[in-house]
């Protein structure tokens, strides 16, 4: 994977997701004995509102809601907290049961989106990661 980093807006860009990373501590725990699981999609993509992944995951755990958010100015950082939304919640499946479920709607930046993914993996020791 390459970042990029060749513009002082693209820099301000990486620093802002490299200091949210740092500073990420996952929201999923595993509290309970049963099986757990991870699923994740995306927000908002550049301009485009909307991202059915995010929204599907949002439906799965509505705690987990899927952030509306807008696009920054041009030139101007797009900051990753706003939108991102995770959130447990426990879903009972045919022929397994009760099934906690770690929900992410990270944010469309992929190295970002990747170690936040990975903090949540380590916290919350599922069995399955649909991604």
């Amino acid at each position: 994977m390459r970042v990029d980093t060749s513009t002082p807006a693209a820099r301000a860009q990486y620093d802002v997701n490299v200091a949210f990373a740092l500073g990420y501590k996952a929201r999923c725990r595993a509290r309970t004995g049963r099986r757990r699981v991870l699923v994740t999609g995306f927000g908002r993509f550049l301009d485009n509102p909307t991202n059915a992944t995010g929204k599907i995951v949002s439906t799965l755990v509505p705690a987990a809601r899927y952030p509306e958010t807008t696009p920054p100015e041009k030139g101007m950082v797009d900051l990753p907290e706003p939108q991102t939304s995770v959130a447990r919640g426990t879903l009972t499946l045919p022929h397994a049961g009760e099934v906690d479920v770690c929900a992410m709607v990270l944010p469309v930046y992929w190295d970002l989106a990747a170690v936040l993914a990975i903090k949540e993996i380590d916290a919350f020791g599922p069995e399955l990661v649909v991604m």
